[in-house]
């Protein structure tokens, strides 16, 4: 999960980032068929 520490020019805390980790994963979740180029 780099890309979101480099997307981000500020620091972020562990609760944000798992927030950001779980709702990144529920949006892959809703679009299994496409291609994930991030």
């Amino acid at each position: 999960m780099a890309f979101i520490t480099i997307s981000t020019n500020q620091p972020i805390s562990p609760e944000q980032q798992t927030e950001i980790v779980q709702a990144f994963g529920k949006a892959v979740a809703c679009v299994p068929n496409q291609h994930r180029a991030f």
